[in-house]
């Protein structure tokens, strides 16, 4: 039986040769990636992000191909649709351009535009989640330094834009922290809490948010990291409550251990370094668990290697394996549900590269890639 992946890509200076977001089919058996869709129509989604179920049919004249423009009382600037099926999935992508902050839906099932919102305020935007209960989008704003976010109708179509909540601050880096950069946005497990991470000024910041999804303009918690550490995303282990933070510019991993609400985090286990060489700059790019918990993956750009952190029955570390990664720049990756294949998008060799995992030592091998023009994000249906 296949696996349906889905992986966003830059279109930026292509002259149209990306066309955005594709589907892919793995066939396991026969070791082969199959393109079987695309959805155009929206610039530069270069990370894409599995939506909840939806329960109801398309609110009349909101879904479709793109058409209609609106700007709300809020800043939002919404490219609406016509004439769309039911959606019953979606995938959500993060329209990276430097001017605005902007989102868009996909059927997941056909690539068709469901809908496209720009949110002014905000600029970059490289980041997308869904609300747990489906009450709001949410986007981070690598270029502005902001968190951008609209709600969500019942259809999964995008209602009113949220203000724009901005951080402020820089870092020890003048290239790459002179002022704030939220790269990615996680809720801590079990919480409603939004933790925004922001790579120039190396903090986390967790949100709590109003009644109708919105954040409140000020961070309940702010949690700090080494000065030029450069934190670009956050794991949380499935089973402990430990949120492993990877610094790209620091190509290190922190830990820390929070309480049941989400908040009071504190460093726990120790810090750790993921290659040991600094020649070709390496930086550390994605980070996740496996499901089982019992090793955490990071990929790093430079060194271009799969780093697998094997752990103990409390979250500790305990010994480090470097693997090929299938490519150069391994800017993404992502498990399969059940943690069987791991799938990397190498943006600088133009690969998505899978592999399969053995789910008792962690070490992969690869088993299927495909050509695809700048890939950055890699995500399993």
């Amino acid at each position: 039986m296949g696996k349906k992946l889905y992986v966003g890509s830059y279109t930026d200076g292509d002259d149209g040769a990306s066309l955005g977001v594709y589907a892919f089919e793995f066939d396991p058996a026969a070791g082969e990636l199959r393109k079987c869709g695309a959805g155009v129509g929206v610039p530069n989604p270069s990370f894409v992000a599995m939506g909840l179920e939806a329960d109801a049919a398309p609110t009349e004249g909101s879904a479709g191909q793109a058409a209609d423009v609106w700007r709300s009382e809020t800043g939002a600037t919404r490219v609406a649709a016509r004439e769309a099926p039911a959606v019953r999935r979606l995938v959500y992508a993060a329209c990276e351009v430097a001017e605005q902050a902007m989102v868009g839906a996909f059927d997941a099932a056909t690539l068709e535009l469901v809908d496209l919102v720009a949110i002014d305020g905000g600029a970059g935007t490289c980041h997308v989640l869904e609300h747990p209960r489906s009450l709001a989008v949410y986007g981070a704003d690598y270029a502005s330094g902001s968190v951008c976010g609209c709600a969500l109708n019942a259809d999964k179509t995008f209602g009113r834009a949220f203000p724009v909540v901005r951080q402020t601050g820089f870092g020890l880096n003048s290239v790459r922290q002179e002022g704030s950069h939220v790269h990615t946005l996680s809720f801590v497990p079990g919480t409603e809490v939004l933790a925004a991470v922001d790579l120039g000024s190396d903090i986390v910041s967790l949100y709590e948010l109003e009644e109708d999804g919105a954040l409140r303009p000020s961070a309940a918690e702010v949690v700090r990291l080494p000065v030029g550490f450069g934190p670009r995303m956050v794991a949380y282990h499935p089973r402990l409550p430990i949120a492993a933070v990877v610094g790209e510019l620091a190509c290190e991993v922190d830990f820390f251990r929070f309480d049941a609400d989400g908040f009071g985090w504190a460093p726990c286990s120790g810090r750790v370094r993921l290659v040991d060489s600094k020649i070709g700059a390496p930086t550390a790019a994605h980070v996740a668990y496996s499901p089982d918990g019992r090793f955490l993956y990071a990929t790093v750009r430079g060194a271009d290697v799969l780093v697998a952190l094997e752990l103990d029955e409390k979250g500790h570390v305990v010994r480090k394996r470097r693997q090929p990664c299938g490519g150069a720049g391994p800017r993404h990756f992502s498990l399969s549900p059940h943690g069987v294949w791991l799938a990397v998008a190498n943006l600088a060799s133009g690969t998505v590269d899978v592999f399969k995992r053995n789910v008792r030592d962690g070490s992969v091998k690869l088993q299927a890639t495909t050509k695809v023009l700048r890939p950055s994000c890699a995500v399993w249906a």
